[in-house]
């Protein structure tokens, strides 16, 4: 059996999907770590940069990226309203179908609070 670690400890076997987090959702995984039965192991980044590569646990990208990431959570809030395309279920609870109002709010303000890296590439 595979079974995989994120960096805050939390396991899951393999073969339950953890890739299907809805963007909104206010989790994310820095690193991902799959252990095998062989004693063998792969570690990823939220991006799927591999150890090896320079921009991983780099600093400076982490935080370009994770300001990336919040600007895209306000343009999907933008795109697509307060109805969650998805939902999660943490803490033994599903969360909510619709963003509050305040909430919303919140989500299309990162748009423009964080669009400093949107194009710079």
């Amino acid at each position: 059996m595979v079974t995989l670690a994120d960096n805050n400890g939390a396991r899951v076997p393999a073969d339950q999907p953890i890739c299907n987090i809805p963007s909104l959702t206010p989790y994310a995984l820095s690193e991902i770590i799959i252990g095998y039965d062989d004693k063998r192991a792969d570690a990823f980044d939220e991006y799927g940069r591999r150890p090896w590569q320079p921009e991983f646990k780099d600093k400076k990208q982490h935080a370009r990226d994770w300001e990336t990431f919040h600007a895209f959570q306000g343009e999907f809030a933008r795109l697509f309203g307060p109805k969650r395309r998805g939902r999660s279920f943490e803490a033994h609870r599903l969360d909510n179908e619709e963003d509050s109002a305040d909430y919303h709010a919140y989500h299309l303000k990162l748009e423009q609070t964080n669009k400093k890296y949107r194009f710079d590439r």
